[in-house]
């Protein structure tokens, strides 16, 4: 089974995956991102910072795939302008 590799990302900090986790494929891959994005979205606005993008790289470094927070926010549009003002991901009307 392939390993992958979930490197986080914001503005400010870069941090590698340096263990990674045995997954069958790249959509399982998408879907433990998309899962991890989901968990820290509430942490991070509670917090006022910008929750991380994943990069899912396989074992030869190789990124395959990025998950953003704006990707999982989609599906709630009105909620999703409102929490990316709250971190400055938007510009707040005046």
């Amino acid at each position: 089974m392939p390993r992958y590799f979930f490197h986080s990302r914001t503005v400010t900090e870069y941090v590698p995956d340096t263990r990674g986790i045995e997954l069958s494929d790249i959509e399982e891959a998408r879907e433990e991102a998309l899962r991890a994005v989901r968990e820290v979205i509430g942490e991070a606005v509670n917090h006022s910072e910008a929750p991380p993008t994943f990069e899912i790289a396989n074992e030869a470094g190789e990124i395959l795939a990025t998950v953003t927070p704006e990707e999982v926010l989609s599906d709630n549009p009105g909620l999703s302008a409102e929490l990316l003002k709250r971190i400055g991901f938007l510009p707040r009307k005046v």
